[in-house]
């Protein structure tokens, strides 16, 4: 998902997360029901179609590298024994016929990888008889019809999550638009409680605003020390934002964030999404600290972690 929508969703969650708990100041607020229905049900979705779209573009890449990186091994493990029987009988054109590179498989497209392994097992097939002397077993052809068979299938497949993510994507962007508009009327009608519910209000108008690019605003310092006060470099810290739950029961977290301390043991994290996180504190040699602390968001907050060698 683009920046700008990691940012709205991040946005989204937490105004859903600060509206679930002030009900008794907006539920009588006219119109306001229908606006948080609304408001509810795109973000889920949004979180539904992002989870989705994820799963599947790293799913089906990950397992056609893994069935393509099978195809080229048995593609030269049986192209090179079939080689080795066309030159040892003075058939030079099977020998032309069946010689790949590892190189060359590798670069090449899927349909070539695929053309290329079908002549392999076209060749072979050929002079199956004769190679079951040289090694080539009829289990060998049956497994590099299958792999190519499977690979084949993989094809469309691949197309296909190619134009779903289009589609996926085109839903995301009309979901944003949708909440943007709603989330601009709850802005107007939040107005009405903005001299009775004063905190509330601010809480509310802090959260509806995204993290700029433009302008970076340090909003915590974390510094981790020994029990001396001695800081410590090197530190890698993971600050793993509150997960959300939404109302028709999808949980989702926002990414969490690596850092690494400096000098002093020092380490400044800008623009942060106001919500509590979790802090992990760990290095080779010290034992793991966990804490936690709230991020407000329109303000600076130091954090300060205590951890000693084993």
């Amino acid at each position: 998902m683009r920046y700008l929508y990691e940012q709205k969703l991040t946005m989204n969650l937490a105004v859903i997360d600060l509206l679930k708990a002030n009900k008794t100041i907006l539920d009588p607020l006219p119109g306001y029901l229908q606006y948080w229905g609304v408001l509810d049900a795109n973000v889920g979705a949004i979180v539904s179609t992002k989870e989705l779209l994820t799963r599947n573009s790293t799913g089906i890449a990950l397992n056609k590298d893994l069935v393509r990186g099978d195809l080229v091994k048995m593609t030269l493990n049986v192209g090179e024994m079939v080689e080795s029987y066309g030159r040892l009988n003075g058939n030079v054109v099977l020998s032309a016929k069946v010689h790949f590179t590892e190189s060359k498989l590798k670069k090449a497209s899927a349909s070539t990888l695929c053309d290329s392994a079908m002549v392999v097992y076209a060749n072979a097939m050929e002079h199956a008889v004769e190679l079951e002397k040289y090694g080539v077993t009829p289990a060998m052809l049956v497994a590099l019809n299958s792999m190519i068979e499977k690979f084949k299938l993989m094809l469309p497949v691949t197309h296909a999550t190619k134009v779903n993510s289009k589609m996926g994507t085109a839903k995301l962007q009309e979901l944003f638009a949708a909440n943007d508009d709603v989330l601009k009327k709850i802005d107007l009608l939040l107005v009405m409680v903005k001299h009775t519910h004063p905190e509330f209000y601010r809480s509310y108008t802090t959260t509806r605003k995204l993290p700029s690019r433009a302008t970076s605003k340090i909003t915590l310092k974390t510094r981790v020390c020994s029990s001396t006060g001695e800081g410590i470099k090197g530190v890698t810290l993971t600050f793993t934002p509150k997960m959300q739950k939404l109302a028709m029961g999808v949980e989702t977290t926002v990414k969490p964030i690596v850092k690494k301390t400096a000098d002093k043991g020092i380490c400044y994290l800008k623009n942060m999404h106001a919500t509590e996180y979790t802090v992990t504190a760990e290095k080779v040699g010290h034992p793991a600290v966990t804490t936690s602390v709230n991020v407000p968001g329109d303000e600076m907050v130091m954090l300060t972690i205590k951890m000693d060698k084993n």
